[in-house]
């Protein structure tokens, strides 16, 4: 039996902008040497360099040009470093998320048509994610950078396929567990907070995560349809082509209401659809749920089905 194997590379992408310290993000963007590897994998010469020591490695590798099947771009924000070396946003207008790097929809485009220019080879979002500890974030950033992957394959980037991080809170290097990156809130047993206790096993969908899944239920399933989709969402406009009414979250309970978001390239009345078929699944899962015990509650001890 033949095994086929496919190559790629993963890497986390962003531009790192100055409101102060020009040297330094110049520096650090380059120290993820995205653009080290494109030049690497187009031209089979590698060539690293540092401050003041100049070419520190150098090798030359032809057999790495075309040696890629697909590439993958991680990315999350366009960070910028204000004059105390802190991670801040350009201005107020960008929302910060809980790693302190703003909401920067735009720079997901750059970095796919980048990629795509420089490889022609398929282009995979192979993470990208928010932290949203206070979950005002997700909905958000789901529906601007999803528009943009859309925006990225109307322009002719191949993209494939998009992978969101994550589906449940991980340790996040030095944070540990004080980021929450996932769609699924999960706490250790215990109390778990605030008169909040779990067991340890149940995981509980977050505020805004349900935009993700009515967007999978909205969009189309074939490449070809993917591409006709796009076109026809951006066509001839500087813009999405529909108005951003869409609701994304059902609540379990009746004290928690829908939540409005975007499903970027749904016609209006396409989106009122997905919400109802997305509002029917929850009530058919409510169902099965009753009687089962649910360890994670409000402090009301009632069952909490958005965190």
């Amino acid at each position: 039996m033949l095994i086929e194997y496919k190559v790629a590379i993963a890497s986390w992408v962003f531009t790192l902008q100055p409101v102060a310290c020009r040297p330094v993000c110049k520096w650090m963007t380059y120290w993820f040497a995205t653009k080290v590897v494109l030049t690497f994998l187009t031209t089979g010469q590698f060539r690293w360099r540092a401050p003041l020591l100049g070419t520190v490695i150098k090798f030359d590798e032809p057999a790495a040009v075309g040696a890629l099947d697909w590439w993958g771009i991680n990315y999350y924000s366009r960070p910028a470093i204000n004059g105390r070396f802190q991670l801040s946003g350009l201005d107020a207008s960008e929302p910060i998320t809980g790693m302190g790097m703003p909401l920067v929809p735009g720079d997901m485009h750059h970095h796919l048509c980048e990629a795509y220019q420089a490889l022609h080879v398929p282009i995979i979002v192979s993470e990208t994610g928010v932290s949203d500890k206070l979950h005002v974030l997700r909905a958000n950033c789901i529906s601007s950078y999803y528009n943009e992957v859309l925006r990225a394959i109307k322009d002719g980037v191949d993209v494939r396929g998009v992978y969101y991080w994550t589906l449940m809170d991980n340790i996040e290097w030095h944070h540990g567990f004080d980021q929450h990156f996932g769609l699924y809130e999960w706490r250790p047993k215990g109390d778990g907070g605030k008169g909040r206790p779990t067991d340890g096993t149940t995981l509980q969908l977050r505020q805004g995560s349900k935009t993700l899944v009515a967007l999978h239920k909205a969009w189309p399933e074939t490449l070809g349809e993917m591409k006709n989709f796009a076109q026809q969402h951006w066509s001839d406009k500087a813009g999405p082509t529909t108005a951003a009414v869409a609701a994304a979250e059902n609540a379990a309970a009746a004290a928690i209401a829908a939540e409005v978001v975007q499903l970027p390239g749904v016609p209006n009345q396409q989106q009122q659809a997905v919400v109802q078929e997305t509002m029917q699944a929850d009530h058919h899962q409510q169902q099965q749920d009753k009687g089962m015990q649910e360890p994670l509650l409000r402090q009301s001890g009632s069952v909490s089905d958005v965190v």
